[in-house]
């Protein structure tokens, strides 16, 4: 009984230790972001002003805005640690910003080849 003990004890012990993480914790960075912008104003989107500033990690790296309603793709470089804000044209505007509540398709999804941090302002 008190073998099966200890062997119990060191494959808890075992498991205890053992990383169990689905994914890399890259703390408030990350590859794969998805983004959109809700009315905050009584205005359309032609006249609010939408960006994003993205910071880069330790390496250069290649980012890519994909929009779910009809607007063009855009990729850029980032070289390591560059800080870059994107202001949205008045046509990325209208495929992302919604006025009226409820479920919409209006978004983007940003991904990089390496870690960057991604900030939305309205």
């Amino acid at each position: 009984m008190k073998n099966r003990f200890v062997i119990f004890l060191t494959i808890l012990s075992l498991l205890c230790s053992a990383s169990l993480q689905a994914q890399v914790n890259y703390g408030s960075r990350g590859t794969d972001f998805w983004l959109t912008f809700g009315q905050n104003l009584n205005h359309g989107a032609m006249y609010i002003h939408l960006q994003i500033r993205f910071v880069a990690g330790d390496q250069e790296t290649k980012v890519t805005l994909r929009f779910t309603d009809p607007a063009p793709t855009r990729t850029f470089t980032l070289a390591a640690g560059e800080a870059f804000t994107h202001s949205f044209t008045t046509f990325e505007k209208n495929a992302l910003y919604r006025t009226a509540t409820g479920v919409s398709n209006g978004s983007v999804r940003i991904t990089s080849d390496h870690p960057i941090m991604a900030y939305a302002f309205s």
